[in-house]
């Protein structure tokens, strides 16, 4: 299989040559990026309800749009060019959030800070924290009201991975550091708040063997323990009972493979809660859906949904109506013979489980955040296009958003007026 995705040095080359087209600008340092988006005035901006957020990083930028009209509210451009200094810099977007009508920002190149957007004033301020926040997520109706903040850094085998509480005003409340060996936490963006708790799924480093009995590979993360006993295993045969392969009749299966195990994105009319499970070795690439019907303790169901096509396509989102469920997610590799595709695809499939009926494919789409009101889902766009033969980068302007209706399936591609096209289903 050919991968699609292109490494972040790549894309942060390619991106500087065709947008600075002149050898002599430098990439500015960690220490100037403070010094630079804390003094842009963005304007002000009263926050509303119904505005929801996008964002694309070719260049960066976050968009709020309002999911009530589908208009266009506002650009905060994270690029910024010096053409006499010959310096630029961008905030390489990892993760975003909005808490409490604040934008929370983790990117690439400012280290153990996160950027907090106040769309009232304007203004943009850095807060250090005590370490890389890679991921974040808001909760902003737990709790009373009172929400909850949380970032998350790098899952580093052999190190673990430090998640943090953060306050309205970006201080750290609660410090939680991951040590389990071998565990690996793909971000907190999948977290649910769920029985009074913060709660993720995790898996492992590991190379796993199914036709044993394996330890150490799956795991239940409570970050509401007021103990620091955080971790719990999930037994392995929780996930795959004995005979699960041949009993579904799942081929081919990998001698030896890993393995992720995550939630799928909460949102609040939600009517069940599901989870992803991969199976990768080799040229083989299974990604099966489970329903949760239980996290104390874990208790999963097999919906008899999954995906093994070679585009390998991700699980990023699932939402479900009384027939049908759901799937979106990026398409990581291009299939020979086949066109070349970049962007998300939705998948139909009938909610008893069973193959897919349809796909929906939302082109240039990206997968830095997703939001879910009064039964849609919003995905976010690239507002810059890159020319698959010529592998030249086009600017497209204004910014367009997707969004996925619940109720009967339809997808749709909202322009910056709020003026929108129905996407036509592909069998």
């Amino acid at each position: 299989m050919k991968q699609k995705t292109i490494t972040f040095a790549l894309c942060i080359v390619c991106l500087t040559a065709v947008l600075l087209s002149c050898p002599m600008y430098r990439m500015a340092g960690p220490e100037d990026y403070e010094k630079i988006f804390t003094k842009i005035d963005y304007g002000p901006l009263e926050w509303k309800d119904s505005y929801i957020l996008s964002a694309s990083n070719y260049l960066p930028q976050v968009q709020v749009w309002d999911s009530a009209s589908g208009k266009l509210i506002k650009v905060y451009e994270l690029f910024v060019k010096d053409d006499k200094k010959k310096f630029y810099a961008d905030l390489w977007i990892t993760g975003i959030a909005e808490f409490h009508g604040s934008i929370w920002i983790c990117s690439a190149n400012i280290g153990n800070h996160i950027a907090r957007l106040d769309p009232a004033s304007g203004k943009m301020s850095f807060i250090d924290l005590d370490c890389h926040p890679e991921t974040v997520i808001a909760f902003n109706d737990t709790e009373g009201g009172k929400g909850a903040l949380w970032i998350a850094t790098y899952s580093a085998r052999g190190i673990g991975c430090a998640i943090r509480r953060l306050d309205q005003s970006g201080t750290i409340v609660k410090k939680c550091n991951i040590t389990t060996e071998d565990i690996e936490i793909t971000g907190v963006n999948r977290m649910h708040y769920r029985e009074g708790k913060y709660q993720l799924l995790a898996d492992s480093h590991k190379d796993l063997y199914p036709a044993k009995e394996n330890k150490g590979v799956y795991w239940l993360v409570n970050l509401s323990a007021d103990n620091e006993e955080y971790v719990q295993e999930i037994p392995y045969h929780a996930v795959f009972p004995a005979g699960f392969f041949s009993d579904n009749k799942i081929t081919p299966v990998p001698e030896e493979f890993i393995t992720s195990l995550e939630l799928t994105n909460q949102y609040a009319d939600a009517k069940n809660v599901y989870c992803k499970v991969n199976v990768v070795g080799g040229e083989t690439c299974h990604r099966l859906l489970y329903k949760v019907n239980s996290l104390n303790p874990v208790k999963l169901e097999y919906t008899h949904i999954i995906y093994s096509k070679p585009d390998a396509r991700s699980i990023f989102n699932v939402v479900e109506n009384d027939t049908n469920i759901f799937i979106t997610g990026r398409i990581l590799c291009d299939v020979p013979g086949e066109a070349s595709f970049t962007g998300l695809e939705i998948g139909a499939y009938p909610i008893e489980g069973g193959g897919q009926l349809k796909r929906i494919r939302l082109a240039r789409g990206n997968q830095l955040y997703q939001t879910t009101k009064a039964g849609k889902t919003w995905f976010c766009r690239d507002v810059y296009e890159q020319d698959e033969a010529t592998l030249t980068w086009h600017f497209k302007t204004p910014p367009q958003i997707y969004m996925l209706e619940h109720a009967n399936g339809k997808a749709y591609k909202y322009s910056h007026d709020g003026s929108r096209i129905e996407l036509e289903p592909e069998n």
